[in-house]
């Protein structure tokens, strides 16, 4: 019982969050069950690296050498040190597969900690890793470093993985996940530096809470299927730089119905994913889409001139012939209207002469 306390005290920080983040996780279902399971397996790891670094701490105050026990503390803080350094790393990995589901990725983020659990076997023999002397004193070993540049490593690739995605996300969401990024980089810098200790684990549960609100914000913010943001989200941006807007260009999609009816829904949903996909790869400034309803697109452009825009549509609609589906394009210029609702009204009235014309042009 005294052991259970101690180790309660030491760790409550960490262990807090954890019990709060496992709440929000039974009572929201709002990440979707594919979003939780990384979550599960994080805390069960973040738990042991806890348990082995408390047990390792308290075998570490062991140092009569008159004790004859002493050669079977040691034998036992090989294996929790075993277990604390082959789990440190997996702390920030497991971020990284929240961050990027790419399978053929995560082959190459395991490889790392793989050649880790190697090392880590190989040193209850040689000690390159790390020993102990007669008097249950830590000995750093040639590759005592790999662990804390491996942890390294892996948020250099959080870093990596948010930086390639930054364009498809607003200014807030970038601020919180590179805090995210920063609270984590923090801890491992410390311990590079050899400045403090034991800041990972409750760094990691802090990341671990934010990262799971942000799953639940992004939810009310972004559209389900194609992750770009959503009619409430459209609604609370242009009422927010309302100045800034310069042109609205409205996307909807041809014929989604008879995908859907002839080839099912799945490729349905395909159409619509890559339709968004091509929205996000938009390389302009100044850019912002929204899925407003089931075929329906539309592109916020802010400080843009009206050239700018002329070659946009034209990158759009050369990306859409790449592909399975058509799509009519209306625009609307701040200047022909006096409000959103009418920068939109024209925008979509544009688009649906357009839809038109092309019916017309597909019958003749």
């Amino acid at each position: 019982m005294k052991f259970i306390l101690e180790f309660i005290m030491e760790n409550y920080i960490s262990l807090v969050v954890l019990v709060a983040l496992v709440m929000f996780m039974i009572f929201s279902t709002a990440t979707g069950t594919k979003n939780i399971v990384p979550f599960k397996i994080g805390i069960g790891v973040i738990v042991l690296c806890a348990i082995f670094e408390f047990a390792d701490a308290k075998l570490a105050l062991i140092e009569d050498t008159t004790l004859p026990y002493l050669k079977t503390v040691i034998n036992w803080r090989y294996f929790t040190s075993l277990m604390g350094y082959l789990l440190r790393p997996i702390l920030p990995l497991m971020l990284i597969i929240q961050l990027d589901r790419n399978k053929k990725h995560l082959i190459f983020f395991l490889i790392p900690s793989f050649i880790n659990l190697i090392l880590l076997l190989i040193n209850l023999k040689v000690h390159w890793y790390y020993g102990f002397n007669e008097m249950n004193w830590f000995v750093r070993g040639k590759l005592f470093y790999y662990n804390v540049v491996l942890c390294a490593f892996y948020v250099i690739c959080i870093l990596y993985n948010l930086l390639k995605c930054i364009k498809s996300r607003t200014k807030s969401e970038t601020i919180i996940l590179f805090f995210l990024v920063f609270v984590v980089a923090l801890a491992v810098l410390f311990e590079i530096l050899d400045l403090k200790r034991s800041l990972l684990i409750p760094s990691v549960s802090v990341s671990y809470m934010i990262y799971y609100l942000y799953l639940i914000i992004m939810k009310s913010k972004r559209d389900e299927l194609t992750g770009l943001l959503n009619r409430r989200s459209f609604y609370e941006d242009v009422q927010k730089r309302t100045n800034d807007i310069t042109a609205c260009i409205s996307i909807d999609m041809n014929n989604l119905k008879l995908i859907n009816d002839n080839y099912g829904h799945l490729e349905g949903d395909k159409a619509l994913l890559d339709l968004a996909n091509i929205i996000l790869s938009l390389n302009f400034r100044g850019l912002k889409g929204y899925r407003i309803g089931g075929d329906e697109f539309i592109i916020i452009c802010y400080n843009r001139k009206e050239e700018d825009i002329d070659v946009i549509v034209k990158r759009l609609n050369y990306l859409v012939k790449k592909t399975n589906f058509t799509v009519a394009i209306g625009v609307s210029y701040y200047n022909e209207s006096d409000s959103i609702d009418s920068l939109l009204r024209i925008a979509d009235q544009r688009m649906y002469e357009r839809k038109s014309q092309m019916k017309r042009e597909s019958i003749d």
